[in-house]
């Protein structure tokens, strides 16, 4: 069953037209592993290696961008290992679960840390969510995106003395940046990232010096 994947499947010009189709289906193209890369390349949610059954079954073929597929590699389910969410199946992905905090790192820059947070206890869906983050590495890869954005709205305010925008002006617009950004994705790292830049007072009134 992998060879015929591997030799049939990714190959063969009679098939492209499944593979586009399977690859088209993600939203605006975005991978729905982290919501964030574009799609080129068709995931295995289990290991065809492993589970040979499920090689080229609809179900087991997720459209995904490179960056996930290789975190994953042959990431198997099991006792210990928590499977990550399947964007077919999981309700998860419309139930919001990701969070953020700003904090002053250890040279006195922000820092945006993510987090995993439930409205109503479900510990084995916590299990599954930490799991999903650490497969894909998206504590760091969500993390550098943050940080480029911190990097951006503090070049956005400085660059022009003459905005003079107040404290309440710019927690406003953080506030519909992280609507806007979101893309309509419950769990972005956009939208965490810029809530917890306009809820902490650290971040605007001391660093930005907006008070």
């Amino acid at each position: 069953m992998c060879d015929l994947y591997d030799k049939q499947f990714t190959k063969n010009i009679g098939v492209e037209r499944i593979r586009s189709g399977i690859k088209n289906a993600a939203p605006n193209g975005l991978c729905p592993y982290c919501g964030q890369g574009s799609v080129t390349q068709l995931d295995h949610y289990l290991p065809k290696k492993q589970f040979a059954g499920t090689t080229v079954h609809p179900a087991n073929l997720v459209p995904a961008c490179g960056d996930c597929n290789f975190a994953k590699l042959e990431y198997k389910p099991g006792p210990d290992d928590p499977p990550v969410l399947h964007p077919y199946f999981d309700a998860a992905f419309s139930v919001r679960w990701l969070t953020a905090t700003l904090t002053q790192g250890s040279l006195g820059l922000p820092k945006i840390r993510f987090s995993v947070s439930l409205s109503q206890p479900d510990p084995a869906l916590e299990a599954r969510l930490w799991a999903h983050m650490k497969v894909f590495k998206l504590w760091d890869r969500f993390g550098a995106w943050a940080g480029q954005s911190l990097s951006n709205y503090e070049n956005f305010l400085r660059s022009d003395p003459g905005r003079q925008m107040t404290l309440g002006q710019v927690r406003k617009d953080l506030y519909e940046m992280a609507i806007k950004q979101s893309g309509g994705r419950v769990n972005s790292w956009e939208q965490a990232a810029h809530e917890a830049m306009a809820s902490s007072d650290w971040y605007l009134d001391s660093y930005l010096k907006l008070s």
